[in-house]
């Protein structure tokens, strides 16, 4: 049964806020499974990889007052 309140915009709408939580959530992981995948040597946990991956990145924290 499908509602006909729901056009097709809105089911759109929800698709691509479902396709961008996704990869919010997953890239981060396989960022560091890719990493541990290509240096078994170097990363055998997460703990060894977290900080090198967050060093190399160059992430600056978000300052919200800036916004």
């Amino acid at each position: 049964m499908e509602s006909p309140a729901l056009g097709p915009y809105v089911r759109f709408s929800c698709g691509v806020v479902a396709g961008i939580g996704a990869s919010l959530i997953t890239q981060p992981a396989d960022v560091l499974k890719t990493k541990m995948q290509l240096y078994p040597e170097r990363f055998q946990s997460l703990r060894q990889v977290v900080p090198y991956v967050y060093a190399v990145s160059e992430v600056e924290p978000v300052d919200a007052m800036k916004l």
